[in-house]
């Protein structure tokens, strides 16, 4: 039986201690349940993974007034029997026999902070933007071929977790039937996969543009996203494919190249 009850609970506490200030922080306890993965070539020690527990602590800030509008927090997670999604090549030399799972690592933490906001120049131009930073660990036990010692633990980054991501955008209103949006986002590098760390993306910045228009009861859409058409590995699956050796390597799926599209529609 497992000691912790099936409990969640959050204690938070809100003040608006001037006008157009508003802070908070709360403290939440929680678990997620375990459960069976299916596939049915498993190792029964890999068929059940246990419940996890959590612990999270969120402090953070809003403000806004005529032209500025800002929000930021900052968060410190902490998990027990941390339920993390992995992957394995069941037989070496059946690529068909690779499989996704869950399985429990010993124990898991991530903080950082979240962040964004509007800043308007005048009627014409306003900014926007956001930034998010976090660190991330795994903890999956001791190793069974080593002493039970610091250096025998198992462990790394959580997957697919980058240490930084962000957006920067300009508006520009022609007028208020008129817009325009330019926009830059980005991600750091993260690995694909906490067991197999040795595998991680690069990381990528990319274009876009969206501009709006009506008239009369038409409303006119047109954007343009990745305009660079910049190469972005968003997965990561390792496992053996090519024969006769059957190595085991990093096979990339990517994000969308270049997109342009338009809508039109029409309000009766």
């Amino acid at each position: 039986d497992e000691p912790n009850p099936n409990t969640s609970y959050k204690v938070s506490f809100e003040q608006h201690p001037i006008p157009h200030l508003h802070w908070f922080a709360y403290y939440a306890a929680g678990y997620h349940p375990g459960g069976i993965n299916q596939n049915p070539y498993l190792d029964s020690s890999e068929r059940i993974y246990k419940k996890e527990s959590y612990t999270d602590i969120t402090a953070g800030v809003r403000w806004f007034n005529d032209n500025i509008k800002f929000s930021g927090s900052l968060f410190y997670l902490t998990h027990d029997n941390h339920i993390v999604e992995t992957s394995e090549q069941l037989d070496p030399t059946n690529p068909n026999a690779f499989a996704f799972f869950k399985t429990n690592a010993e124990s898991g933490a991530e903080y950082g902070l979240e962040s964004s906001g509007e800043f308007k120049i005048n009627d014409t131009i306003s900014l926007t933007s956001s930034l998010g930073l976090l660190s991330s660990e795994v903890e999956f036990g001791h190793n069974d071929s080593e002493d039970n010692t610091e250096e025998a633990h198992e462990h790394g980054q959580k997957a697919h977790a980058p240490n930084w991501n962000y957006s920067f955008g300009v508006n520009y209103n022609f007028n208020l039937a008129k817009k325009l949006m330019v926009e830059v986002s980005g991600k750091d590098g993260f690995i694909y996969d906490a067991s197999n760390d040795g595998y991680e993306s690069d990381s990528y910045h990319l274009l876009h543009a969206y501009y709006s228009q009506s008239f009369d009861k038409f409303n006119l859409k047109v954007y343009a996203k990745n305009i660079l058409d910049e190469s972005h590995a968003i997965r990561g699956f390792i496992f053996g494919l090519e024969p006769p050796i059957y190595a085991t390597k990093l096979y990339k799926a990517y994000g969308p190249p270049r997109e342009v599209g338009i809508s039109l529609t029409y309000s009766l």
